[in-house]
């Protein structure tokens, strides 16, 4: 089963696990190609292995051409109608999908199973917006190599960011990584700086996992525990030594984490 489209999301289908498992990715989604190659279909393939002997995952891009102002509310109303038409399902957000899952977990609360906050909290940080409105502005300006390489130097811990970022500084990036839409990628920028979702929570009424770096700098643990605290029946994990990457840094963990939670 692949899935190209589901309620007008772009959708890449993997496993066949008796259960539903929905990906909701985060900011640089907007920064993907109109149609997925093969070579993002078998990573994603491998990325999600560990979840599908029990789940099958279906990884829900948002629609391309997002009309401005559009808000994570909003964007979560998009993605209630894919879960009524997948049925009920795990729902896990990672970064900016943490923001639009927290008003699915609260507005559409009667076709999520389990919830899944991955590396994001009920707003921004103060670095982490100083942080967007940077990449906000790169886009704008069409300076797109150098906020490629500016979200590897942001996300990942120095280990894992001196290898990458390394590597990436010496691709032609400002070349060749122009995005397909680059105004949804603004959008998005835009809906994630406007997201609070303090008086959200309190509203969420699926078991909840919020899970993040220790280090994270757009999503800082204060942050990251007092969304948990507000969610009625939440449980938080931190992963020590990791920033916002931690769901690819600290891979193993971070899957582990989430496979106990779904389980139960």
């Amino acid at each position: 089963m692949n899935r190209e489209q589901v309620a007008g999301h772009p959708t890449i289908t993997v496993g066949d696990g008796s259960r539903t498992l929905i990906v909701l990715p985060g900011l640089g989604d907007a920064l993907g190609l109109a149609e997925p190659s093969w070579l993002t279909r078998l990573v994603l393939r491998r990325y999600y292995r560990p979840f599908t002997d029990t789940h099958t995952v279906h990884v829900v891009s948002r629609p391309r051409g997002i009309a401005p102002g559009t808000s994570t509310r909003e964007m979560a109303a998009g993605y209630a109608e894919v879960l009524e038409e997948l049925g009920p399902a795990d729902v896990l957000g990672v970064s900016m999908g943490g923001l639009i899952a927290q008003h699915l977990g609260a507005e559409r609360s009667e076709n999520v199973e389990r919830l899944v906050i991955g590396v994001a909290a009920y707003r921004l940080g103060e670095e982490g917006r100083r942080t967007v409105e940077r990449w906000r502005e790169q886009g704008r300006e069409e300076r797109w190599g150098e906020l490629y390489r500016d979200t590897i130097r942001v996300t990942y811990a120095a280990r894992r960011r001196q290898v990458a970022y390394g590597a990436l500084a010496r691709l032609p990036l400002d070349a060749l990584s122009r995005p397909t839409s680059p105004d949804d990628f603004l959008v998005s920028a835009t809906a994630c700086l406007e997201h609070d979702g303090r008086e959200v929570l309190s509203g969420i009424d699926v078991p909840t996992l919020v899970i993040g770096g220790d280090s994270d700098p757009l999503f800082p643990v204060g942050l990251l525990t007092e969304t948990a605290e507000r969610i009625p029946d939440a449980t938080l994990r931190l992963l020590r030594g990791t920033g916002h990457g931690a769901f690819e840094e600290r891979k193993r963990g971070f899957d582990t984490s989430v496979r106990r939670f779904l389980a139960g």
